[in-house]
C-alpha cells in the first residue's frame, strides 16, 4: 500500500468567487499542478529574488511577468512562455502552446539550517553492488541528499510507485517535495564490474530544510 503525506488544505466549496485583481494577487509561492483535486509533485517555486525552482527537479532558472496575465520562465536551456489566469488566490491556470493546467497554492516555508532526516554509511563491493533504503520525507519541504565517497562511479535514485523522483544516479539532489511520504533510495554503482572484494565506502545523507 502506498502511502502519501500532503500539505494540502481542503477546498473550499463557494458559490461566488471575488475577481482577481493585480493589486492583491502575487504568483510568488509553491504552486502545486493539479490532478483530479490532487496535489502532486510537479509545478513551481516562485521566488520574490526573479528565481525559481521545478517541484521534485533540479531545474531552476528565472521568472517574470511581462504583463499580469503572463508569465516568462527561463531555465539553464529553455524559454517558456505562459498565459496565466488567477482563478483565485489559491489558483492559477498555465496555458502554453501544448496544454493548460491548473495550479494550486501551497503553504511554504524553510529553515536557514537542514535537519537530518537519514544517515546511512557503508561499502559497496562486487559481493554487493547496491544497496536500498527506506526514507521517510516530510510534505512541502526543500530536501537534499548528499553523497560523499571517493568512488565518483557511486550514484543514488529516488523512487516510489508513480511517483520516479530520481531516475538517473546523481551524486547530489536538492528540491522541493510537495507530497512526501516513504520511498525508496537505491544505491548503485555505474560499473558495477569494477568493484573489487573490498569495496568502495560512503557516506549518504537526507536533509530537509
Amino acid at each position: 500500500m502506498l502511502l502519501v503525506e500532503s500539505c494540502q488544505q481542503p477546498e473550499e466549496k463557494t458559490t461566488v468567487t471575488a475577481p482577481i485583481t493585480p493589486a492583491v494577487f502575487s504568483i510568488e509561492g509553491l504552486w502545486s499542478k493539479d490532478s483530479a483535486g490532487l496535489l502532486t509533485n510537479h509545478g513551481y517555486l516562485f521566488s520574490s529574488d526573479g528565481t525559481f525552482q521545478e517541484i521534485g527537479s533540479v531545474i531552476s532558472g528565472t521568472w517574470q511577468m511581462p504583463s499580469m496575465d503572463s508569465i516568462m520562465i527561463y531555465d539553464q536551456e529553455h524559454e517558456h512562455s505562459f498565459l496565466l489566469k488567477a482563478e483565485r488566490q489559491d489558483m492559477i491556470k498555465l496555458t502554453d502552446s501544448n496544454q493548460s493546467a491548473n495550479y494550486r497554492r501551497v503553504p511554504f516555508g524553510m529553515n536557514e539550517k537542514p535537519d537530518i532526516l537519514n544517515g546511512f554509511s557503508g561499502t559497496l563491493s562486487s559481493f554487493r553492488p547496491d544497496r536500498e533504503y527506506q526514507v521517510q520525507i516530510p510534505p512541502c519541504k526543500m530536501v537534499e541528499i548528499l553523497l560523499h565517497s571517493e568512488d565518483t562511479l557511486i550514484g543514488f535514485v529516488l523512487t516510489r510507485a508513480r511517483d520516479n523522483i530520481i531516475t538517473k544516479p546523481v551524486r547530489n539532489w536538492k528540491s522541493v517535495l510537495v507530497n512526501g511520504g516513504e520511498f525508496k533510495l537505491t544505491l548503485m554503482h555505474n560499473k558495477p564490474g569494477k568493484l573489487t572484494a573490498d569495496g568502495s565506502e560512503y557516506d549518504l545523507k537526507v536533509m530537509a530544510y
